[in-house]
């Protein structure tokens, strides 16, 4: 019998007021595994920003004219 097979088995007879317990246990573990997922490299990081595009003058929002956006006149 595997370890599902057994969980199983056991959830079958386990009351409803453990069930909900077992579930945010469950959901846990999993958002747990989740978050140690791996995590790019600072290689990585850098060749994303360095692939990101460039504003300019053509762009509606540029850091160079962010007063005008933020306080017109």
């Amino acid at each position: 019998m595997t370890a599902r097979d057994q969980l199983l088995k056991e959830l079958d007879q386990t009351p409803d007021a453990l069930i909900e317990e077992i579930l945010d246990f469950c959901l846990f573990l999993r958002q747990r595994q989740q978050a140690k997922a791996p995590q790019p490299s600072p290689a990585q990081i850098l060749d994303a920003i360095a692939n990101l595009p460039l504003e300019g003058k053509t762009d509606a929002f540029s850091g160079q004219d962010h007063d005008q956006v933020l306080y017109p006149q």
